[in-house]
């Protein structure tokens, strides 16, 4: 190997002790043979370095192992690899995935004929989730603009990069951002927008391991926020002549985050209104109706959200310490807990409070008290019967929402609302208007005869977010997650009602499992329940799969046998043969 290779291939590392090797062996096995490896261990605390150490002592002309002080974002270990690279270009991948055997050569391949800044192929999208493999990326050989090249996506793994063009880029706009940890989703496109000469390759370069849950499964905001640091970076540092195209990709980025991230929508919705003047000139946004129609109607909503305020009934029986803690963890980021009890409430407000309260009608009192400060100052309100499964952001920019139970029934046990809401108010009415003779009648039945006589819906149980001017949540969203267990971080599910406080005689209600809850749904929809991989059973798919890569003759055949159809099914069916 010459002083200067060809390619510097490059590997951020931590605590990735588990699955090192299986990455390790796929570049050290790759058929091109011009270049080094950089791996930079970002302050593991496993064996990870003890692993690259290894690597290193056995090949020491590829090898080059480095440890930097360990940074909460991967871009600062990358960056100190950039740093480091010799090569005349520059490939990055993951830790803990797999590189086909060939990549290198394809890609490298075709950037010294096109003289390409950048070179990609396809990849194997391998969900150990749900045990499936989709091949995603496919774009066939063919040139493409920089502003095409935005649109592929930001992934760094299946892409050679010219290092001469990084380092243009560096100069102009500066490293890789270590403040996000969606630093492919910032710089890449910015990369993208200076590059000259493109090329796609109709070859498989990669394969990329889904092994837990989404990032959305934590839920943590962080997640979303990262996306829109990430993606406001593109959109500020892109090359002029292609910001369009920027913000295209931040928009179609948002519609998506808005699905498979829906839990902070109120992070996303205030993203789009920060944006809405640029978004709503450009032409290659407005000229993808479906993508500017829902835009447009989240722009649309109310640019003052409810408050991050939760209302708990404390009538009656209290809130411990505990409880209201745990709540306000749950229910919003940086939110809080109101207890409505006799020390902010006056009982002594109305006829209806009075009786109430004389007559111990103290989930009816509450009730009454939670509209109030609702339509007062906005928030959400829930009883002791609610199970918190996933934050109410969410549900912060409708201008009001209540909750089916069943298909025929509205639920008491959680409501809310933006300051000052009409139908809040309408519901508020209904204890003190006089029209009705059971001064404690159910609240629930209060707000069916609001819903469905003032503002004519029609009881369907169906969840209807914008038909009206307040939100509806079907059971699925409230009451019970019909897709518990399943790999599904889009679906719509918020909290589920536990009926703690029901009559043990009460022929109305039983209980049973989530899981049980899920498997009905699952047979009644033709769904199944998907059954997770076990540990043992993945650890044994990436053996086979290296195995396989290193195999070159079964390797050949399956890339003959790829022209046919699927290029994981072949591989799929040779690991069969050869490892039974």
């Amino acid at each position: 190997m010459s002083n200067s290779p060809q390619i510097s291939v490059l590997i951020p590392v931590y605590n990735s002790a588990e699955y090192l090797r299986l990455c390790m062996n796929s570049l050290i096995n790759q058929s091109f043979e011009d270049f080094e490896i950089i791996a930079v261990n970002n302050g593991s605390e496993d064996n990870s370095l003890e692993i690259l150490e290894e690597y290193a002592e056995k090949y020491p002309d590829k090898v080059f192992v480095y440890t930097i002080e360990h940074s909460d974002f991967v871009g600062t270990g990358r960056n100190y690899g950039i740093s480091k690279a010799r090569g005349e270009y520059l490939y990055i991948c993951d830790s803990d995935d797999i590189v086909e055997k060939h990549a290198l050569t394809w890609l490298h391949a075709r950037a010294m004929h096109y003289k390409a800044d950048v070179v990609y192929g396809y990849f194997n999208f391998v969900n150990l989730q749900n045990n499936t493999v989709k091949v995603m990326g496919r774009d066939g050989e063919k040139a493409l603009t920089p502003g095409e090249l935005m649109l592929t996506g930001a992934d760094y793994w299946r892409r050679l990069y010219k290092k001469s063009l990084i380092d243009e880029v560096i100069e102009k706009v500066g490293p890789i951002p270590e403040n996000t940890n969606f630093d492919d989703v910032a710089w890449l496109p910015v990369v993208h927008s200076y590059a000259k000469t493109i090329r796609s390759a109709d070859r498989p370069i990669y394969n990329y391991f889904r092994r837990t849950q989404s990032t959305v499964g934590g839920y943590s905001p962080k997640v979303v926020e990262y996306s829109i640091i990430s993606e406001k970076f593109a959109m500020d540092n892109c090359n002029p002549q292609y910001k369009d195209y920027a913000e295209l990709y931040a928009a179609r980025r948002i519609r998506n985050n808005l699905i498979s991230r829906w839990v902070y929508t109120d992070k996303l919705i205030e993203q789009i209104k920060d944006n809405w003047d640029a978004f709503s000139k450009n032409k290659l946004i407005t000229g993808e109706k479906d993508l500017y129609d829902k835009l447009a109607l989240y722009n649309s909503l109310t640019d003052e959200p409810m408050p991050k305020v939760v209302y708990l009934n404390g009538f009656g029986k209290g809130y411990s310490e505990e409880e209201i803690e745990a709540i306000t963890e749950q229910s919003f980021d940086n939110g809080e807990c109101v207890v409505l009890d006799e020390t902010n409430c006056d009982i002594n407000e109305n006829e209806f409070t009075k009786s109430a309260f004389e007559n111990s009608e103290f989930k009816l009192l509450g009730s009454y008290f939670a509209l109030k400060n609702i339509y007062e100052n906005g928030g959400v309100y829930i009883t002791r019967n609610i199970d918190i499964d996933r934050p109410f952001n969410s549900l912060r920019y409708y201008n009001a929402f209540f909750a089916y139970k069943n298909l025929t029934e509205f639920s008491e046990e959680i409501f809310g609302g933006i300051k000052g809401n009409a139908v809040v108010k309408a519901v508020l009415d209904t204890f003190t208007d006089g029209k009705y003779k059971n001064m404690f009648m159910p609240l629930e039945k209060r707000i069916t005869n609001i819903i469905c006589v003032k503002y004519g819906v029609k009881l369907n149980g169906a969840t209807d977010l914008f038909g009206h001017d307040f939100a509806l949540l079907g059971p699925s969203v409230v009451v019970a997650d019909i897709c518990y267990l399943q790999d599904n971080p889009g679906n719509f599910h918020i909290c589920a009602h536990n009926y703690k406080d029901i009559p043990a005689d009460d022929d109305r209600y039983i209980t049973v499992e989530k899981a049980s809850v899920a498997a009905m749904a699952s047979r009644a929809q033709g769904n199944i329940v998907v059954n997770r991989v076990e540990e043992a059973q993945e650890l044994q798919f990436y053996k086979n799969r290296v195995t396989l890569i290193e195999q070159s003759g079964a390797y050949r055949l399956a890339l003959k046998l790829s022209k046919i159809g699927n290029i994981f099914k072949p591989l799929k069916w040779l690991g069969k043969k050869i490892f039974k």
